[in-house]
């Protein structure tokens, strides 16, 4: 802290060094000459006076009226002849030109001729004892106010320091959850950057502890599927037999080798936002294209309903390919008789859902179904398939287009997947 309060206040005093030895005597000299000859037009009135009764006044009461002037008022004046003054050059061209020769206006020194021969002088001023204290004072209340305030700012910005020194190593020891302070008391833009990395670094260590639990447990179900059925082919005499246990054998395989292609999206989509692509989609010709697609891979119909005066959207044309038929794989598990594609523009959000006419999900799991490696269906059959991972998919393309998706009721009965993304995503005005 003294280091630091030692550095502010070096850098304050600095500031006033500067502003008192430099700048302050450029913009006196600066207006020098204005300030010289409004200080000459201040005291112009008394040299009259004087140049007036001089004549009228013999040595002894030009010297008595003098010192009188002087002792009684707070403007000392002194006469004498040119010869010794020491004069420079030009001050006695001005004071032979009836002019007032300004030698000094901060002090106010002034020359001006009585006659031909005696040129007053005023000044210098001097300055009492309680003007000089005020100025120390002044001096030392500046210095202390430079130093309480360099002490406060110092000590806010430790105490700034030390909140956010507290979320790191609370954050260090393993409490994911724990976030640095925001709002005042929050260090420049350094608390929200940490806590940004904080929510990173939580959902990758949370990814990579799913991804370990998932794949030892998604594993071992093919992997014990195929050595039962390696023991029952070496057991199997029969050929259809043994063809029915090596196609079993390999349909496992195909399922671990999708399983790791998935796990592998995910991790990337996780660990960092892929560069996205985004292109203006015509909307009516690619969901229709989206749709022949679909209908060989999922046995339930297909229908759409996109808004007609919406024409196109703007988006990544893979990502969005893709997240299209998770959703709708996932609706064609659950569906019985229809799944709906829909698509429209409210509120400045693009709005896609896909609605299915099954059981519904209860409110209770909507929230956990895009998390990874999470399915509601905990029997893990054939008949749902899948691994957990196509959802949790879904809601990382939906954040790479900064947008969301959440699970609501169907208008079929069933459950309704909508993403929404804002259209300021698009190039539309």
């Amino acid at each position: 802290m003294l280091k630091m309060f030692g550095s502010m206040f070096l850098l304050l005093y600095s500031i006033y060094l500067i502003d008192t030895h430099l700048v302050e005597p450029l913009i006196y000299q600066k207006y020098q000459e204005e300030l010289a000859v409004e200080t000459a037009r201040d005291y112009r009135g008394l040299f009259l006076l004087l140049e007036s009764i001089h004549p009228y006044l013999n040595e002894t009461q030009w010297g008595t009226l003098l010192e009188a002037i002087s002792s009684e008022s707070n403007v000392p004046i002194d006469a004498r002849k040119y010869s010794l003054w020491q004069l420079p050059k030009h001050a006695t061209e001005v004071l032979a030109a009836k002019g007032t020769w300004v030698e000094d206006w901060e002090e106010q020194l002034l020359y001006r001729a009585i006659n031909s021969e005696i040129v007053a002088r005023v000044g210098p001023m001097g300055e009492s004892d309680i003007v000089a204290d005020v100025d120390k004072y002044y001096e030392i209340a500046l210095i202390g106010m430079y130093s309480t305030v360099g002490l406060m700012w110092v000590g806010w910005q430790l105490y700034r320091q030390r909140k956010l020194e507290k979320a790191t190593v609370r954050f260090s020891k393993g409490d994911l959850q724990f976030r640095a302070i925001t709002g005042i008391y929050a260090l420049g833009s350094l608390n929200n950057s940490f806590n940004t990395m904080a929510d990173k670094l939580e959902r990758l260590f949370a990814s990579n502890r799913n991804l370990a639990n998932a794949i030892s447990h998604e594993l071992r179900s093919p992997i014990a599927r195929i050595r039962i059925q390696l023991e029952m082919l070496g057991q199997e005499e029969q050929r259809q037999a043994q063809q029915d246990y090596i196609l079993g054998i390999s349909e496992d395989v195909d399922d671990m080798d999708e399983l790791v292609d998935e796990i592998l999206s995910y991790a990337r989509m996780e660990r960092r936002k892929p560069s996205l692509n985004l292109q203006a989609i015509d909307v009516h010709e690619w969901f229709v294209d989206q749709c022949e697609y679909l209908k060989t891979e999922v046995a339930t119909p297909i229908e759409l309903q996109i808004n007609e005066e919406l024409n196109e959207i703007y988006a990544d044309h893979q990502m969005m390919a893709r997240l299209v038929r998770n959703l709708v794989t996932n609706a064609d598990k659950f569906a019985v008789t229809k799944i709906v594609i829909g698509l429209d523009l409210r509120s400045d959000l693009f709005r896609l859902w896909v609605d299915d006419d099954g059981e519904g999900i209860p409110e209770q799991y909507r929230d956990t179904v895009f998390e990874p490696f999470v399915r509601l269906e905990k029997s893990r059959s054939k008949k749902y398939g899948g691994h957990g991972l196509g959802l949790a998919i879904v809601a990382e393309i939906a954040r790479f287009h900064g947008g969301k998706v959440e699970i609501k009721d169907s208008a079929l009965g069933g459950a309704r997947a909508l993403m929404t993304w804002p259209k300021q995503t698009s190039p539309y005005p």
